[in-house]
């Protein structure tokens, strides 16, 4: 199974290193960002891991998303200013604590939904359209 997991992490990346060149993120969003608050489908704020971070690496033209368990990593496309086109991710799929792997899945299909993003003083939110998802600040 191990086998398995580091095939398709490689392929993750060969996908990833032939894919077209995005647009980078602003600077502003380089770096760690510790995850406050998340949203679930009814607008209700859902619990968030301890930990739990996204990072933007504009040298790699990447982001990675984890919640203590599993990892996210993908690329981050800009249709304009603050307009995001898509995120494109990929990630193992470990078997974790049961409510762990429910923040972690809720995580992935927030992320999947994004659309725009604003700072907000120091934290910076992401919305699919005017909808909250996600609040981050600085880790």
């Amino acid at each position: 199974m191990r086998k398995t997991n580091l095939i398709f992490l490689f392929l993750c990346f060969s996908v990833l290193a032939f894919a077209k060149k995005p647009r980078l993120p602003p600077s502003g969003v380089q770096g760690d960002w510790m995850i406050v608050t998340q949203i679930d489908a009814k607008g209700n704020m859902d619990d968030v891991p301890a930990g739990s971070l996204i990072s933007f690496d504009l040298a790699a033209k990447s982001i990675r998303v984890s919640a203590g368990c599993n990892t996210l990593v993908g690329v981050w496309e800009e249709k304009k200013k603050q307009a995001v086109k898509k995120i494109n991710l990929a990630g193992t799929k470990m078997a974790c604590d049961p409510d762990l792997m429910k923040a972690e899945d809720l995580l992935a299909k927030n992320m999947a939904k994004v659309t725009l993003y604003k700072f907000n003083g120091s934290m910076l939110e992401l919305y699919k359209g005017k909808k909250l998802l996600l609040v981050l600040r600085r880790a």
